[in-house]
C-alpha cells in the first residue's frame, strides 16, 4: 500500500489517480496535494506500513468515510513495481495475481482472458475456471446475447427497444438483475452567476415545469429510471425516501409561469433563446433529455434547441473559469457511500458547477468531518440537500437503476439472492462476487 500510494501521488502518475482522491477535500490524505503539485517529496505522503498487516493513514483532517473510500485503493505488487513499472499488468509476462483470478491473455481491443489462481487460498476461492471478456461493437450485445453467444450484457448496452423485449419475455425479465448501482442521479445545471439563470426565479421556473413524473416512466420505463425530485436517489445515506423534498421541484406549469412573470418574462417573453448541451449521450438518456427541453419550451413558451455534444467537449467547457455551459444535462454517480460525496464533492464551491450557496457549504462542510453523532451528522445532509433544492441549483429528472441481462445458467448467491434490502443482482463495487458465480447444468440441458 505504501509503496502504491507513493507512486500514484507522484506529479507524473498523479493525473491517473488525483481525480479519486482529491474528493476527499478537506479530510484528505496528508500532503497528497502539495505532493501532486510537487512542491514535496513522495516520502512525505500520509501513508505508511507500520508493520506487514498495518497500514495507517494520516489526512489533513477528520474525515469519517475514510474507510469506505480505501476499498478502491487497490494496490500493485512493489517489487513487480519497481522492476517492470506501473503498468505491469498489462501483459501476461508481467502479471502478479493475489486475487481469485489471473492474466491469461491480454490482447487490447478484442479480448482479456482470466483464469482461476491456483495459489489463491483466499475469500470465495473461485468456482469458474476461466472468463472472457469480448470487446464488441455496443449496439451488437443484445444480438449477440440472444444468440448464446455472451452470456451477461450491461444495462447501459441496452436500448430502450431491447427493454422492451426484455419486459415482455418471462425467461429474459426474471434474469435481468436490477439494482441501485451507483445511485446515478441526472439533472440539468446552469451558471447561475450570469443571466438569466442569476435568477432564482428563472431556476423554479425550469425546475417546476419538467413532468418528470410522466417522462421518465414514458422514456425509461420502470426498469430503468425513476423520477428525481432531488440528487440522493432513494437507498443512498441521508436520501429523502419520505418524498419530503417532493415539492421543491414539483411539476406545477403555472407556478412556473408564475415564477417566469416574475422574473421579467411574462408568457416567455423576451427570454433568451436557449441550447441544454449534452455530454456525448446515448439514445436513451438522449431522449430523455430531448423530452424533458421540449416539455420546458412549451410550459414556459420559450426556445430551447439540444446539443449533443463530444464528451471532452462539453467537459473542457463545463470545467472552464468561467463556465462555457450556461445551461446543461449531466449525470453524477457515487464515488463512494456517504452524501460528502454526492453532496459535498459535486455541489460545494469550487467544484464542477457554477452554482454559490453558503449556507449549503456550511452544512456540508460541518457535516463531512462530524464524529460522535450519526444522527446529527444525517440531519446536517438532508438540511443541506434541501438548501440544494430549493435553490435549485440544478434540476433533477431521474435515478437510474443499473442492472445486468443474465443467461438463466449463470448462476451464484452473490447475484441470485436478494439482499438485506430485498434487492438482487451484480451490486456496483462488490467485485468479490466474481469468485461465487458458476455455470449450471442447465446450459447443456
Amino acid at each position: 500500500y505504501e509503496a502504491t500510494f507513493r507512486l500514484t501521488a507522484t506529479p507524473e502518475h498523479a493525473w491517473d489517480f488525483s481525480w479519486f482522491y482529491s474528493f476527499l477535500a478537506e479530510g484528505g490524505i496528508k500532503n497528497w496535494s502539495k505532493i501532486v503539485a510537487g512542491e514535496l517529496p513522495p516520502e512525505e505522503l500520509g501513508v505508511r506500513a507500520v508493520d506487514d498487516l498495518t497500514l495507517e493513514v494520516e489526512t489533513e483532517g477528520v474525515f469519517p468515510p475514510l474507510p469506505g473510500v480505501m476499498k478502491f485503493a487497490f494496490t500493485l505488487q512493489k517489487k513487480a513495481l519497481e522492476e517492470y513499472g506501473p503498468f505491469y499488468n498489462s501483459s501476461v509476462e508481467t502479471s502478479v495475481s493475489s486475487g481469485p483470478f489471473m492474466l491469461e491473455e491480454f490482447d487490447p481491443g478484442n479480448k482479456i482472458v482470466l483464469v482461476a489462481n491456483p495459489t489463491y487460498n483466499g475469500f470465495r476461492p473461485p468456482r469458474l475456471q476461466r472468463i472472457e471478456c469480448i470487446y464488441m461493437d455496443p449496439s451488437t450485445m443484445f444480438a449477440a446475447f440472444q444468440n448464446d453467444e455472451i452470456d451477461t450484457v450491461n444495462y447501459a448496452y441496452l436500448t430502450p427497444a431491447d427493454f422492451e423485449l426484455i419486459l415482455n419475455d418471462p425467461v429474459l425479465s426474471e434474469n435481468y438483475l436490477r439494482h441501485f448501482g451507483d445511485f446515478r442521479t441526472l439533472y440539468l445545471l446552469f451558471d447561475t452567476f450570469n443571466p438569466p439563470f442569476d435568477s432564482l426565479d428563472v431556476r423554479k421556473a425550469f425546475a417546476h415545469a419538467v413532468d418528470r413524473d410522466n417522462i421518465v416512466p414514458a422514456v425509461y420505463g420502470e426498469i430503468k429510471g425513476m423520477p428525481a425530485h432531488s440528487m440522493l436517489m432513494p437507498g443512498y445515506p441521508s436520501s429523502d425516501t419520505e418524498g419530503v423534498l417532493d415539492e421543491y421541484q414539483a411539476y406545477n406549469c403555472e407556478l412556473a409561469q408564475e415564477h417566469l412573470a416574475k422574473a421579467g418574462y411574462p408568457d416567455g417573453e423576451g427570454f433568451p433563446d436557449q441550447v441544454l448541451m449534452l455530454r456525448g449521450e446515448g439514445p436513451a438518456r438522449a431522449a430523455l433529455y430531448q423530452a424533458v427541453a421540449a416539455g420546458i419550451a412549451e410550459c414556459l413558451n420559450i426556445n430551447i434547441e439540444v446539443s449533443n455534444v463530444d464528451r471532452k467537449v462539453y467537459m473542457d467547457a463545463l470545467n472552464a473559469k468561467p463556465t462555457e455551459v450556461t445551461f446543461g444535462a449531466i449525470d453524477y454517480g457515487m464515488d463512494f457511500l456517504d452524501p460528502a460525496n454526492m453532496l459535498g464533492n459535486v455541489w460545494k464551491s469550487g467544484g464542477r458547477h457554477s452554482w454559490k450557496n453558503d449556507e449549503f457549504d456550511q452544512l456540508v462542510t460541518d457535516a463531512a468531518g462530524m464524529v460522535g453523532d450519526p444522527a446529527l451528522r444525517d440531519q446536517m445532509f438532508r438540511d443541506a440537500e434541501r438548501v440544494l433544492v430549493d435553490d435549485v441549483g440544478g434540476v433533477f429528472i431521474a435515478h437510474e437503476w443499473a442492472g445486468d441481462l443474465f443467461q438463466p445458467w449463470v448462476q451464484g448467491e452473490t447475484i441470485r439472492e436478494p439482499d438485506s434490502v430485498g434487492i438482487a443482482g451484480m451490486h456496483w463495487g462488490n467485485d468479490q462476487n466474481m469468485g461465487d458465480l458458476y455455470i449450471s447444468n442447465a446450459k447443456s440441458e
